[in-house]
């Protein structure tokens, strides 16, 4: 009603006057934090005990049934809150960054109902198959992690601490999903020294476990932002171009450092020796991962790189690490694909890897696939349509240029090259560099 509005004006205008209302200090984000990071009532004592007595076992059943619940009603009360401030006309009157707030916020709430459904899944099958406790061991560690500087919070089992501190603030600087992502990332190194001098098959199936619960944490908070569409166009509004390189959560430093130990280790594998020839299962799964990984991994390290200054010591750094991602990711997809291509004749087992490569400047890849399809054309658009970026990458065609002058075909660069890719090869053969080479 009108009288809502008028005092949320009021609370807008002191926001303008005191910079720590605004963002995340923001009166309708602190309120959404509290209503995020809410720790369940009447939680039975020692519901996480040990121990194979069935009031223990009971007592388990109703942690389960609790957390699924409560995590149920805190999605919906975000959703509604959501409405509510749309229709009211507050969401107009936040500040961009406020709202950048109450989104992630239900972003991170339906992912974590998500995941609080894999982990039930994951356990009822653990009971019945053995195995696949890896991801409810990796949410306990993060639980007590988030714990470890709150009395509080030590009181309570893990697992509760875990599922009812989604978003982060006041006793915890990150959500738990973050959290989540730094205990992982540990894991899956401990487990692979520790498998080097074993059976790795157990390590696989592990690392296909949390590699999977980690990309359907980030599908679920896609599919919140396009279930959400329209309060997402409106950030972009306030800002010509805005939302291009926002680092969410979603793509933040610890998403994209977990789906790089995922992609290593899986690449690791991949080596000769690593995993026996004669298991293909094994092999399959591995490759799995690194084609699940490469998109997000890559698309991560690429937005915060946008978002650090230019010149700065962090960029430089960022870059370096989206750079060895790239080496990493590119080179095995393009052996992937290869090996499908020989098998099968078909130049869409080259796709994936092509489109990844247009988007992240894989040169080398992009080039191998025009070579080994024969397609000149494709080779030439390329040459004309990817120009570089600012971050010191030349252009394609640049490239293409040296890479046919360094395998001697000069022919192919003085009769076949199009009309206007002449001017770019005169600009690299005036080059000093080029010069010097060929002198």
């Amino acid at each position: 009603n009108n009288d809502a509005v008028d005092a949320w004006k009021r609370i807008q205008r002191l926001n303008l006057s005191d910079p720590k209302w605004r963002g995340g200090g923001h009166p309708a984000v602190m309120l959404s934090r509290t209503m995020m990071d809410a720790l369940t009532k009447h939680f039975p004592e020692q519901a996480h005990a040990a121990g194979g007595d069935a009031h223990a076992a009971a007592r388990g059943g109703v942690m389960d049934t609790l957390l699924l619940g409560q995590i149920e009603s805190k999605h919906h009360k975000h959703n509604l809150y959501l409405d509510f401030l749309q229709r009211s006309g507050c969401w107009k009157l936040m500040d961009r960054d406020s709202r950048w707030h109450l989104l992630e916020h239900g972003e991170q709430v339906a992912a974590l109902l998500q995941l609080r459904l894999l982990d039930n899944h994951l356990r009822a099958q653990e009971e019945i198959e053995g195995g696949g406790g890896l991801l409810h061991a990796a949410i306990v560690r993060a639980g007590e992690r988030i714990a470890q500087h709150s009395q509080l919070l030590q009181r309570r089992p893990p697992a509760e601490v875990f599922y009812c501190r989604p978003v982060g603030g006041g006793d915890h600087a990150q959500g738990s999903l973050l959290h989540l992502c730094f205990v992982i990332h540990e894991m899956l190194h401990q487990e692979f020294d520790a498998a080097r001098h074993a059976s790795k098959s157990g390590f696989v199936h592990g690392m296909g476990q949390l590699c999977d619960a980690v990309l359907q944490i980030l599908r679920i908070g896609h599919q919140f932002s396009q279930q959400h569409a329209g309060l997402y166009v409106s950030l972009d509004a306030d800002v010509e171009g805005a939302g291009a390189d926002t680092v969410t959560w979603k793509y933040s430093l610890d998403v994209c450092v977990v789906l790089s130990s995922v992609a290593f280790l899986a690449v690791q594998l991949l080596e000769p020796k690593e995993l026996e020839a004669e298991d293909p299962i094994l092999v399959s799964l591995v490759q799995q991962c690194v084609s699940d990984v490469a998109a997000p991994l890559l698309d991560g390290y690429l937005l915060v790189l946008r978002a650090e200054p230019f010149t700065s010591v962090s960029r430089t750094d960022m870059y370096e690490r989206y750079n060895r991602a790239r080496e990493l990711v590119l080179p095995t997809l393009f052996q992937m694909a290869q090996d499908a291509y020989q098998a099968s004749a078909d130049p869409g087992a080259f796709n994936f890897v092509r489109a990844l490569a247009e988007a992240h400047q894989g040169y080398e890849q992009l080039a191998l696939v025009c070579e080994m399809t024969n397609d000149q054309e494709k080779l030439y658009h390329y040459m004309r349509a990817l120009t570089g970026t600012t971050d010191h990458v030349e252009s394609f065609a640049t490239f293409m240029l040296q890479r046919m002058l360094d395998h001697n075909r000069v022919r192919q660069l003085l009769e076949d090259l199009p009309q206007d890719l002449h001017r770019p090869l005169l600009e690299h053969l005036t080059q000093p560099a080029t010069l010097r080479q060929y002198r």
